[in-house]
């Protein structure tokens, strides 16, 4: 094993090579366990300037208590000031679908980053080492990954640094055996009932006895990984211009038949949506599954198969449904008389004027016979079973969601539809795409006509200009 002295001149070494800037402020995150007492003493012993960061979770009473007085008397006898954030009332309130880890880092990350922003710290430093970045790549390769799961951690990645990254766990227990540091054994990290606790305890104590060095051979393995990538890295951008582009709507478009054709189908797959938060069995399952009109959701994203694309739109762009169905019980009664309606989603204006010479429009507009409208006029979402006669189609009818399926909407365009219903529940207009053949202007249509003009407030779809009488 290598002495401390030895371990801390290679781990400046690795700094020095890897751009982590010890001479920067640095915010020191420490639990109290050994590898975090390591690199708070190692930082120090290196004269980076540093201050500490410990949170209190609560899961463990009385351990927790213990842990964070540890670390606050840690910091004193260095000589370095010490945050601490008592969190247990916060972890109480999880998100919706998050576990306590994901909570846990959200906040712990959370205030750090408002640490820095206050004391000016530059830098989050992390206790991370390479036996648990072997760990990490293991893990990762379990659950299904692509390349940048495998290549495990980097040194540098945003305001995150990891200076240990090149040390094993043995060379960092012997460096506080040395040195005699006092630290704290989480008993949670005992148990293997967590996939990443059995791989510590279970798959790399068997890789070390069938292979002693297994660690360097592995530490090589991910240098090579994270060259790879910067490779793939250097030649993606090439490939994300032609396979995605963004709609007008602001979703995302992925050209799954030009990567079917491509050299690396599933590592374009896997690198180019890595991002939208799919795991690799999702984006599998999508690949090689049949069919359009298939739905796969992320934390963050949906996935929505068409026959020769993947829409791709944010969680956060899904637009509510209407709370409440807009009722018109007046038309303008006046020529160039504007009535506005507006629900959550998008705004109706209606106008009397005298009747167009051309009455094709596009879909956002339709000019009606106000002879033909029953008053009232009801303007709500389309429901399963809505039926009407689309203009051009000699008087047959076709259900609503017959026509949005047809038109090759986005899941969210088709999510937002509405309908105008005549007082009689005939449907007027399928709001922004289609009128029907009962309200069209005929030849014997009055000299004036209401003109039905729709906007958008969420962002919708955009479809190919058609006729509307």
């Amino acid at each position: 094993m290598a002495s401390h002295g030895t371990l801390s001149a290679r781990t400046r070494a690795y700094c020095e090579a890897e751009g982590i800037d010890l001479g920067q402020p640095t915010l020191v995150a420490v639990s109290g366990g050994v590898d975090s007492i390591t690199l708070l003493h190692m930082l120090v012993e290196l004269e980076c300037p540093v201050a500490v960061a410990h949170v209190n979770y609560g899961l463990r009473p009385g351990d927790c208590d213990l842990d964070e007085q540890l670390v606050r008397n840690t910091a004193q006898r260095l000589g370095v000031a010490c945050h601490v954030y008592n969190a247990t009332d916060d972890m109480q309130q999880p998100r919706a679908g998050e576990s306590i880890q994901m909570l846990a880092r959200r906040l712990r990350y959370t205030w750090f980053r408002k640490l820095c922003e206050t004391h000016g710290y530059t830098a989050i430093a992390t206790a991370h080492h390479l036996t648990d970045n072997i760990e990490t790549s293991l893990h990762h390769q379990l659950r299904g990954t692509g390349l940048r799961g495998v290549r495990g951690m980097l040194p540098v990645a945003d305001d995150i640094v990891r200076p240990l990254l090149s040390a094993t766990k043995a060379e960092l227990l012997d460096y506080a055996n040395v040195r005699d540091l006092t630290w704290r054994e989480d008993h949670s990290n005992l148990t293997t009932k967590y996939r990443r606790n059995a791989i510590r305890h279970g798959i790399l104590p068997a890789l070390a006895d069938y292979t002693p060095d297994y660690e360097q051979r592995m530490a090589h393995t991910l240098r090579l990984l994270r060259d790879t990538e910067q490779l793939l890295l250097y030649h993606l951008d090439e490939w994300r211009e032609r396979l995605l582009t963004t709609r007008e709507d602001g979703t995302q478009v992925f050209f799954i038949a030009a990567v079917r054709d491509s050299p690396a189908p599933s590592l374009l797959l896997h690198e180019l949506l890595g991002d939208y938060g799919f795991t690799a069995t999702q984006l599998d399952d999508a690949f090689g599954g049949s069919g359009p009109g298939r739905l796969f959701e992320s934390r963050t994203h949906w996935l929505h198969t068409e026959r020769n694309d993947w829409v791709i739109t944010s969680r956060s762009f899904y637009a509510p449904p209407m709370s409440t169905t807009e009722v018109i019980d007046s038309l303008p009664s006046q020529g160039g008389e504007t009535i506005v309606y507006s629900n959550q989603i998008a705004t109706l204006h209606l106008t009397r004027q005298p009747r167009p010479a051309q009455l094709a429009a596009p879909p956002h507009l339709l000019y009606l016979d106000p002879d033909t409208l029953a008053l009232p006029l009801t303007w709500r979402p389309w429901e399963p079973g809505d039926r009407f006669a689309p203009f051009g189609m000699g008087g047959k009818h076709k259900k609503v969601k017959a026509l949005l399926t047809d038109l090759k909407l986005t899941t969210t365009a088709r999510q937002n539809a509405t309908v105008l219903v005549d007082a009689h529940g005939r449907i007027c207009w399928v709001v922004g795409y289609r009128g029907s053949e009962a309200h069209r202007v005929g030849k014997y249509a009055p000299s004036e006509v209401i003109r039905l003009e729709h906007t958008a407030l969420v962002p919708g779809e955009v479809v190919s200009p058609g006729e509307h009488s």
